[in-house]
């Protein structure tokens, strides 16, 4: 658009005196504020180069093989552009550089915008292909006006430019092809903007670009014309050795001896690692803690079994259950069952299960029984499948078999508890196989997708959201190449079916998908081909996978090769262990693990949380006590991993919705068991830095037929009485209780009934007036409440005082259902009041006194 611009006057033109000096090359990378390369090629985010995270998001702007240098992105004129959030170091005042390659399909007569710093009514900074004179140009504002620096020709079309503008506070350039066009003397600090930096168009003025752009760069100084000169000659290049790029790794550190085959995550922060085949026979007899703060190594040998290539599954108790295995002569497949007691770092005998298994799967379910499918009985090929699934009963110590479910799968079937209560099977170590889902319940199984899509490592990301990548490992000494095909699979829906996405950059088998923190994946390990000892085609670089962008960005390179019999784990800082390969030769024995450090833990502090509950009701809210709950962006829980050969069964993501309140967050879990089943997950609070802190264990109970009630309280400690009592939608009742100790409360629980319909319950805390509740002291909502349990919800701390009296309240608003929670005879010999004011939508700030009930009183906490 036509702009009106403050006449500048020109000043003397300055002599430029070139010397081989000035013309020589001349490193520019000081300085860097932001890059693109656009060599992602797929996605719909381009990194920043420069490491200062200032990540694009590209709006109906499309992927070009045809850059400059590699990829590039393509314009089209009408709809087009990139938007990059507005960060600090965007916000350039008196040295500013900006240069980019362009490339146009037309140019049109105006404005056609390459960088724009928008302000609300104009541009901070901006780069023009073309200007309404047509010729490229550079503009920036400050104070109260415009100028501009522009070209003596048009950009000409389907030719590659290079363009370039610099400011250093006196003066206002601009260069094409590293030649300086125009100088303008210029006084005065731009104005900066919260607004985002545009590429391709603006939102305030449109002015859409219609070509390819390629090497994007903003520096927070003024480059010399050598500098760009030497940038119009180095394409944009990932920064490789920053860590807030591509993370870092550790030195491979010696785990005396052990290959670790097998890992698990313990309640206590530690890892459980066995090994296989040892020399000497030893076999998977041996195992070891690893401490991963201080690197210390715990021998806790299993001397009933040969766990080598055994199942895994994290009990309800966080106890680790270890199925299967092979005889001590290493003959694969037994019936042993084998329980490690973190407790007490103790090993016990389980009860056999009714078939030998060997590369068996155990899924831990939502009432704590774990299905056990596939394995093999022993004779070492395919038709020693075991087709029958088996159930554990840790509570009975007993096995059933489901034979009614008859289904022969592959080795190491990659299993996951959907949100509908039923197992879905992704794929299989082994084998490509069509997806099916088994009801536990009514032993019957169901296809949901027939292709056979590869895969041999898989997570469930999301609610019912499963990936898997690369390619299954049989015929297992094959040269064949390994796959870098990624699949998603969303069983949410009616119909679902996998749908292919970007493929990883490295292809991969004896790959390890591992998710972190902040919701995204890592892929670890592996090798190009599907021979297992082929070190010479072992992938060492990791790459993560965006969940939203649905993309791969490759990491820095591990020193050991990681194929057959390699392993990972998230760690409760938010590191990824990743360990083991080897035992069976020729792959050589990696008896050492590295760690990885994902970028997230190189930009910026992390979050600190001060405090958390230790156990997590489903459907509960809970209070998290941090000092930085403005700053947080994402609240997770990872359920603790149990993995062997490429698979960890135990993972999964949940995203927990949480509120800012004093002192922290209120958090809420899901209340379908089915998305949350009982055992151990990490705590995590993300900050909009994708930082996590470290994290917090909780655990999740096994649902129970009684529930246990709190032991430390402040107000009361009721138990749980058969009389259900019931209000009418938008009356509340509060119930007076004298309180225990002095102290700060912040949550509260009620235990609802069964046959409980509402949605919504309203619960406060109330002072007392003469015999009355009196003014409202704290209040919160719990949502879609789990009938037949404690529901726990998180208050707004408040302080009461041991030995005086307060009032707890509840009510449903009208038409949400009708509430029902357990009562029993009043503690305090006051009985509850219902509110002489009903059709409420909400609790009342000051009680109306209405009708008592000398005789009631709830099943009602308030915990510290």
């Amino acid at each position: 658009m036509k702009r009106l611009y403050v006449t500048i006057a020109f000043a003397l033109c300055f002599a430029y005196i070139l010397t081989l000096l000035a013309i020589s090359h001349v490193e520019a990378a000081d300085g860097l504020v932001a890059a693109y390369n656009f060599d992602e090629g797929t996605g719909s985010s381009t990194n920043d180069a420069s490491g200062n995270t200032n990540t694009g998001t590209l709006l109906n702007a499309f992927w070009s093989s045809s850059g400059k240098n590699g990829k590039a992105i393509l314009f089209n004129g009408t709809s087009s552009r990139i938007d990059v959030n507005d960060c600090n170091s965007l916000d350039l005042t008196t040295n500013i550089t900006l240069e980019a390659w362009v490339k146009p399909t037309t140019l049109p007569t105006g404005f056609r915008t390459i960088l724009h710093k928008e302000r609300a009514n104009g541009d901070s900074y901006a780069l023009y292909a073309n200007h309404d004179i047509n010729r490229p140009s550079g503009e920036i504002f400050t104070a109260s006006s415009y100028s501009e620096v522009t070209g003596t020709a048009k950009v000409p079309v389907t030719t590659w430019t290079h363009l370039a503008t610099t400011y250093d506070g006196t003066k206002l350039r601009l260069y094409v092809n590293g030649a300086l066009k125009e100088t303008t003397n210029k006084t005065g600090a731009i104005v900066p903007s919260s607004n985002p930096l545009r590429i391709g168009s603006s939102v305030v003025w449109g002015e859409f670009y219609n070509g390819l752009i390629d090497d994007i760069r903003i520096y927070n100084r003024t480059l010399s014309r050598a500098e760009i000169q030497t940038d119009m000659n180095t394409p944009v290049a990932n920064n490789s050795a920053d860590p807030a790029i591509v993370g870092q790794w550790s030195a491979p550190v010696n785990t005396s001896g052990l290959v670790a085959q097998h890992v698990n995550m313990l309640s206590t922060g530690k890892v459980l690692i066995w090994d296989g085949d040892l020399p000497g026979g030893a076999g998977g007899l041996a195992a070891t803690i690893l401490d991963p703060v201080n690197g210390a190594l715990t021998s806790v040998p299993n001397n009933n079994t040969n766990l080598d290539c055994a199942g895994h599954a994290q009990l309800a108790d966080g106890r680790i259950l270890a199925i299967g295995g092979a005889t001590r002569e290493g003959v694969p497949g037994v019936k042993d069952v084998n329980i490690f007691n973190p407790a007490n770092d103790s090993w016990s005998i389980g009860a056999d299960m009714n078939y030998n298994r060997w590369y068996p799967t155990g899924t831990t379910l939502a009432n704590g029984k774990v299905l056990v499918l596939s394995g093999n009985d022993g004779c070492g090929d395919e038709s020693c499948r075991i087709s029958t699934p088996e159930l554990y009963d840790p509570d009975a110590n007993t096995w059933t078999q489901l034979t009614s479910a008859l289904h022969e799968i592959p080795l190491y079937p990659l299993s996951f508890l959907l949100p509908n209560g039923k197992l879905f099977v992704a794929g299989t170590y082994e084998y490509p196989i069509p997806s099916y889902t088994l009801d536990v319940a009514t032993q019957t199984w169901q296809t949901i997708d027939s292709r056979e899509f590869d895969g041999a490592s898989a997570v469930l990301y999301n609610k019912g959201k499963i990936m898997k990548a690369g390619k299954a490992t049989a015929p297992f000494i094959s040269s064949d190449p390994s796959s870098t095909a990624t699949y998603v699979i969303d069983m949410n829906g009616t119909s679902p079916q996998w749908r292919e996405t970007a493929s990883m950059n490295s292809p991969r088998s004896y790959h390890v998908l591992t998710l972190l923190p902040d919701g995204s994946t890592i892929v670890t390990g592996g090798g190009r081909t599907q021979y297992y000892a082929d070190t010479a085609q072992a992938v060492k670089e990791a790459e993560i996978w965006d969940p939203t962008a649905e993309t791969w960005t490759t990491m820095a390179k591990m020193t050991n090769p990681r194929l057959y019999h390699g392993t990972a784990l998230l760690l409760p800082d938010g590191r990824v262990l990743v360990a083991g390969s080897g035992r069976l030769s020729p792959n050589p024995d990696q008896e050492n693990y590295e760690i990885f450090s994902p970028p997230y833990l190189f930009k910026g502090g992390r979050p600190t949380v001060t405090s958390a509950p230790g156990t997590v009701q489903p459907g509960s809210q809970i209070f998290v006590g941090t000092p930085d709950a403005a700053t947080i962006q994402t609240v997770s829980a990872v359920r603790v991993g149990a993995m062997t050969h490429s698979f960890n069964a135990d993972q999964r993501y949940l995203i927990l919705p949480f509120t800012q309140t004093t002192g922290g967050l209120n958090v809420q879990a899901p209340g379908n068991v089915n998305e949350i089943p009982p055992g151990y997950y990490m705590l995590f609070v993300v900050n909009a830095n994708g930082v996590p802190s470290i994290a917090n264990f909780i655990k999740v109970p096994q649902a129970a037929d009684v529930p246990v009630p709190p032991s430390t309280t402040l107000l009361g400690n009721e138990t749980v009485e058969s009389q259900d009592n019931t209000n009418a939608g938008g009356s509340p009742e509060a119930f007076p209780f004298i309180a225990a100790e002095s102290g700060m409360t912040n949550t509260m629980r009620i235990f609802v009934s069964n046959t409980n319909t509402a949605t919504k319950i309203h619960v406060g805390l109330y002072n007392t007036s003469g015999s009355n509740p009196g003014s409202l002291m704290t209040s919160a909502v719990i949502n879609n409440p789990i009938n037949k349990a404690w529901n726990t919800v998180a208050l707004p701390p408040v302080s009461v005082t041991a030995g005086t009296k307060y009032w707890i309240a509840f009510m449903h608003p009208p038409q949400s259902g009708n509430i029902q929670v357990k009562v029993k005879a009043s503690s305090s010999g006051d009985g509850s009041q219902v509110s002489s004011v009903s059709n409420l939508t909400t609790l009342p700030a000051t009680w109306a006194p209405g009708p008592n009930f000398p005789t009631s009183g709830s099943s009602t906490y308030i915990l510290e």
